[in-house]
């Protein structure tokens, strides 16, 4: 005995039955779109606050040494390492960090801040000495003329002043995990402004 199975009506399908899959995919497309832009406003806005931070630490950083100043009007920072040591100090601070440069629950920063370049200008007539210090532990010193001599992000220095330069990894929508730069240059002149 043959079992018959009876077929699909496929016959009486009305009309736009199948109108719902371009609505689901725009559906879709739209909010990752909306998702994409948020994001990115939300990036802008971390890195224009970001940059806010590392001058604020630059600033920290940036102590000119007064006796110096009163007898030769020298603007000279002096001591690297201390400077570094108060950067990474008002780097923990602004951006909520541990002793170990890690973020806090809520942060878009997904794992360890590090220090990848710290420079100190020091100005000494026109003469503009920069010293360099990489986070192996190794530093180096490189003279030029003020506003002729440029950081490692390109842009002259015309005076004494701090460039830092920090990496971190950045959590994107959908599991993206990208590494993100961020450089500062801040400057000190004779008016005692910054």
């Amino acid at each position: 005995m043959k079992y018959a199975h009876p077929r699909p009506n496929t016959g009486n399908r009305s009309e736009g039955s199948l109108s719902w899959v371009p609505g689901l995919f725009a559906v879709c497309f739209v909010t990752i779109l909306v998702e994409s832009v948020m994001t990115f406003y939300r990036c802008r806005a971390a890195s224009d606050a970001l940059e806010d931070a590392l001058s604020g630490c630059a600033m920290a950083a940036a102590l000119i040494d007064v006796q110096i100043y009163g007898s030769t009007h020298d603007l000279v920072i002096g001591d690297a390492m201390a400077a570094r040591d108060r950067y990474l100090d008002a780097l923990r601070e602004d951006l909520g960090l541990d002793a170990q440069m890690q973020p806090g629950p809520g942060s878009l920063i997904d794992g360890p801040v590090s220090l990848e370049l710290f420079c100190v200008y020091d100005l000494r007539g026109s003469e503009l000495i920069q010293t360099a210090l990489y986070p192996d532990g190794r530093s180096g010193q490189t003279t030029g003329i003020a506003g002729v001599l440029t950081a490692p992000n390109g842009q002259p220095v015309p005076s004494a002043g701090i460039y830092g330069e920090i990496s971190f990894p950045v959590r994107l929508p959908f599991g993206i995990r990208v590494m993100a730069r961020k450089s500062q240059l801040v400057t000190v002149n004779e008016r005692n402004s910054i």
